[in-house]
């Protein structure tokens, strides 16, 4: 994605959800190059939209596998990728956010997956059928609500900052959605200590590097030399 050529006011979350959907035809054509684009719809979004599964069910059923590769984290972030649509059809745009972090967040687990064989995906029903000889081990279990909470903070501060919002710092950041992210955490089964929790918050912020367009530069004041 070129995201250099788009001014700040632009990226909003209409805007990725255009851009997921290139990423995902992307990534349809690397498992299936023959496949076009009537396909990736007819075979991927189609059915996950008539079956109505969710990302989350397709998270879930992905840990059963015992190998996840290139097209089950595809698959996954699909399954989001349309709840982020549904959601922005029905103007629900807190959820809309969520949606686009964990499709974005799969879509890149996605790409940086191994993809050593090759199948025809069409001939294969949506996490009916593990890749087992495509891709690297899932992530553990354990590691996936961690990743959930991470997107939880990227999305509150994203959301807060398309509306205008600037912070002096990731510190602060991280104070200003402590609490909920703190709550969500709990909800995920994720231990997060009260006295670490800006510092982890904080990293977890870090680590997208759009978000320090957000933080208020530092004025200077410049004196003479006498």
């Amino acid at each position: 994605m070129d995201h250099i050529r788009h001014s700040r006011s632009e990226k909003t979350v209409e805007f990725y959800h255009k851009e997921l959907a290139v990423d995902l035809f992307r990534l349809f054509k690397e498992i299936s190059p023959s496949a076009d684009g009537q396909q990736f719809f007819n075979t991927i979004i189609k059915p996950l939209k008539r079956s109505r599964t969710s990302g989350d069910q397709a998270l879930a059923k992905s840990q059963s596998l015992p190998d996840v590769g290139k097209y089950e984290w595809f698959i996954i972030s699909c399954a989001y990728w349309i709840e982020l649509m549904r959601a922005l059809r029905e103007n629900k745009r807190e959820e809309a956010w969520s949606f686009c972090m964990d499709a974005y967040y799969y879509c890149a687990t996605a790409k940086a997956s191994s993809n050593t064989a090759k199948r025809n995906v069409v001939e294969i029903d949506p996490l009916k059928k593990a890749r087992s000889e495509l891709g690297r081990k899932a992530a553990h279990a354990k590691d996936l609500p961690r990743a959930n909470v991470r997107a939880k903070a990227i999305c509150l501060i994203s959301e807060r900052g398309d509306k205008g919002e600037t912070w002096s710092s990731y510190s602060q950041m991280a104070k200003d959605i402590k609490e909920e992210v703190m709550k969500y955490a709990k909800e995920q089964g994720v231990s997060l200590s009260l006295e670490r929790a800006t510092a982890t918050i904080s990293g977890y912020l870090k680590r997208k590097t759009s978000l320090q367009n957000f933080i208020r530069k530092k004025s200077t004041t410049l004196t003479g030399r006498r």
